[in-house]
């Protein structure tokens, strides 16, 4: 039996499930913020958790994010394409349906992007969370860091 330190990574199991594939991790991000949804920022959850199990970098770590986001989001997308086609083939009707749905077609996509941002920001923060929490520090020096008297060192310049 293993002895646990703190460096334990508790999503481990799920990573080595999902392995590393950018679609997969997006897709578990998507579930937890599925589940979470009932939670403000959810899509933000989900991100960060698809950005820890990816854990390559800030960049991937955000698309990763965005993509879970994306597929959090994708049944509002499914729905707002159907608004707006049945708002267009109302249209012979008068103008009010195409304006309604032009209306939800536009707070739809601003929520699609809300999804999307929190995501990335989430995918980004996981990477850096976990960077920071589960990976030993492999570099000695102090590069920007303040010395006693509150000064940078020379290693900056």
């Amino acid at each position: 039996m293993s002895t646990g330190s703190s460096r334990d990574d508790p999503l481990q199991p799920l990573r080595d499930a999902t392995g590393t594939s950018l679609p997969a991790v997006s897709v578990v991000g998507a579930l937890v913020a599925f589940l979470t949804g009932f939670v403000p920022g959810s899509p933000l959850l989900g991100g960060a958790v698809a950005g820890w199990l990816l854990r390559e970098n800030g960049r991937r770590g955000a698309l990763a994010g965005a993509l879970a986001g994306f597929l959090f989001s994708l049944p509002t997308v499914l729905v707002l394409w159907a608004i707006f086609t049945v708002a267009l083939g109302v249209t012979l009707l008068g103008a009010i349906p195409a304006a309604f749905g032009f209306v939800v077609v536009l707070f739809g996509l601003a929520g699609v992007a809300y999804t999307l941002g929190l995501g990335a920001l989430g995918g980004y923060l996981g990477v850096v969370a976990y960077q920071r929490t589960q990976e030993p520090s492999t570099t000695g020096d102090s590069y920007g860091q303040r010395t006693r008297d509150d000064q940078f060192d020379d290693t900056q310049l």
